[in-house]
């Protein structure tokens, strides 16, 4: 029994033999099973059909779209007209509600050596193409096998949803077996042989379990894990995230961390050691074994190692700096980070390979948000953002990352209204192509109840925010990560209400989840940690707000740095509680803190700065009128 899924690669041979191994060979390496189907002019017989079984055995399909037409049908085809076999076969796979990835040839690569076709069939493929770009569901052209394999690997986020439902299926078939054979040996030989059976049954289960547990369909689990639980920081905080990821999906697949922190590292172990595998593939190997430092000297060196070649590598050495600066972002070299990118945006060329370029771009905007370099990274989120709609269309992932990245520097900005229309157009995209369950739609859900409640719409708020963690609690049971970042939420909106005792019960209950999955000190618990405090306070519980809010503010600064936007806001909430002691001038202390950093990060006319401003004043007021009394 095998739970890989089964990919199906639609091409015309004679154009794409080569580029459809390629994909075949990438897919293998992932851990899936590719199957297509070749065509050749002499076939006779209801070829159709053939297709239509090869599609309905598959979970997906890849299609390559090249200058080809390819060989057709006798007669046009009654549901879809006149079409080649090629075309077919993805246009019965959308009919029958499967995935299809469609990867266009771009002019620079090389195609397999074919006889011309007639304009009239060159003419039709033209046309197919053009159908499938104003669908919005073309995917920028590959110019070589690199670039070929790297938009494979950008799938990774739908392929890890098929591995879940490939995963689920087969246990489902395994219990259905099993219960069938065990109804009929009872039938045969009784009930003592029936006893002897299911004892068998139970010795051979560690071995059904561990092929189930195979790394190559838990990988890309362990990978979606590790973008939301790994935020960066030290080498120490980095490897207390990654026990976090491991032992997170650990659980969710019932399998020991140790055993899958050992398969990590043998598959591994074996990618690093096959020198057919490109370097990119190699340095998501080591991060998925948690050596991330590993990872940024193989990206940095390898980037390096090109600096001296002129001809054909400067695609490949714009993608290894672009990974240099996501393995420093991850490190928490933020400067660092901005470095590699802006090298990695300068060698970048928009005409020659659109895609790498916005990418490039998009990277160095994600390093100045964390620079809180917020007017910067908009301005680059701008330029590229209508440019992806332009070339990809507005439901592919890589335009609606570029606009929640833009939606979150409009929130941080203070400009919520713009945030909230941004946020809820890339919801409804996500729920509707992605479902409602994936981690990009939950996290768009998120954002939209932030903006909500600061825009003091807190009802609505409130309400999408109890709709969400009824949705997680379903899915994923009431103690789980997903709903305890959601009661985290439904805190915030709380409080906004002023329901302090509600909004202290929900950040509490987020922030002891939080700890006992991801460690007292992750940056997630510390903002429910925050939260918590901040409740406290106004419950006139403030010197227990104090102790918190000392400890939340000492743990970011070290992992964040003294000016990162999240530190500042800790400044900002110490010098409430301490007011609220009547500790004036300690107060003054961090509220300056607070508004000297707001003011060199977002100008004076951002909401915090003048937050924070009036926060200064008053308490200068209070601190003279203590001296006058």
């Amino acid at each position: 029994m095998t739970t890989r899924p089964v990919i199906f690669i639609s091409a015309v041979s004679k154009e794409l033999k080569t580029a459809r191994d390629h994909v075949a060979k990438t897919l293998i390496s992932l851990g899936y099973e590719p199957k297509w189907q070749d065509i050749a002019p002499t076939e006779t017989g209801n070829l159709s059909g053939v297709l239509r079984k090869w599609v309905d055995d598959s979970q997906a399909v890849v299609q390559l779209i090249g200058k080809c037409y390819g060989y057709e049908a006798p007669q046009p085809d009654p549901q879809f007209g006149r079409c080649s076999y090629t075309q077919y076969e993805a246009l019965y796979a959308r009919s029958r509600g499967k995935k299809v990835w469609y990867l266009p040839v771009g002019p620079d690569y090389t195609c397999d050596t074919c006889t011309d076709e007639p304009e009239e069939l060159r003419q039709l493929q033209a046309d197919y193409l053009q159908r499938i770009r104003a669908q919005g569901d073309l995917r920028h052209g590959f110019a070589s096998p690199t670039e070929l394999e790297n938009l494979v690997l950008k799938l990774r986020d739908d392929l890890a949803r098929l591995r879940r439902w490939s995963y689920q299926g087969a246990i489902a078939i395994l219990v259905l077996l099993l219960l069938v054979a065990g109804g009929i040996v009872w039938l045969q030989i009784g009930q003592q042989q029936t006893h002897q059976t299911q004892k068998q049954s139970l010795q051979n289960d560690d071995q059904i379990k561990e092929d189930i547990a195979d790394v190559k369909r838990i990988i890309a689990d362990f990978n979606q894990a590790a973008d939301y639980l790994i935020k960066g920081g030290s080498k120490e905080k980095l490897a207390q995230e990654y026990d976090s990821v491991l032992r997170f999906t650990a659980k969710r697949w019932s399998i020991p961390a140790t055993r899958l922190h050992n398969l990590i590292e043998a598959n591994t172990a074996s990618i690093l050691s096959d020198p057919n595998i490109s370097l990119l593939v190699k340095i998501g190997a080591l991060r998925d074994a948690g050596q991330f430092i590993e990872a940024r000297n193989l990206a940095v060196q390898g980037a390096k190692n090109l600096e001296t070649v002129q001809v054909g590598q400067t695609h490949e050495q714009v993608q290894l700096w672009i990974e240099s600066s996501i393995s420093e972002i991850q490190l928490g070299n933020y400067e660092q980070a901005y470095i590699y990118a802006k090298k990695a945006d300068s060698l970048a060329n928009r005409e020659d390979h659109f895609e790498t370029w916005a990418s490039a771009r998009h990277t160095l905007g994600r390093t100045l948000i964390l620079l809180s370099r917020y007017k910067e990274a908009l301005e680059i989120y701008n330029e590229i953002l209508p440019l992806r709609q332009k070339e990809l269309g507005d439901e592919n992932e890589d335009t609606l990352m570029t606009r929640n990245n833009r939606a979150y520097v409009y929130e941080k900005m203070g400009n919520h209204k713009q945030a909230l229309e941004e946020h809820t157009k890339v919801f409804e995209i996500r729920k509707r192509t992605l479902g409602e369950y994936h981690k990009d739609t939950i996290q768009s859900r998120s954002n939209l109840i932030t903006v909500l409640y600061r825009l003091n719409r807190s009802k609505e708020a409130e309400q999408l925010a109890r709709g969400t963690i009824e949705l997680l609690e379903d899915k994923y049971g009431e103690d789980s990560l997903e709903v305890s970042s959601e009661r985290l939420n439904l805190g915030n909106t709380l409080f906004s209400q002023e329901k302090y005792i509600e909004a202290a019960k929900e950040y509490q209950r987020s922030a002891e989840i939080k700890s006992r999955l991801l460690g007292a000190e992750h940056h997630g618990t510390l903002m429910s940690r925050m939260g918590h405090a901040n409740a406290l306070n106004e419950l006139k519980q403030s010197k227990a707000a104090e102790v918190e809010h000392r400890i939340v503010l000492a743990c970011l600064k070290r992992t964040l740095g003294p000016d990162h936007a999240d530190v500042l806001l800790a400044n900002h909430n110490l010098a409430l509680t301490l007011e609220n002691q009547e500790r004036y001038h300690e107060a003054l202390t961090f509220m300056k803190g607070a508004y000297e950093g707001r003011l060199k990060i977002f100008g004076s006319a951002h909401w915090l700065t003048e937050y924070s401003l009036d926060g200064c004043k008053r308490l200068e007021r209070e601190i003279k009128e203590a001296k006058a009394n």
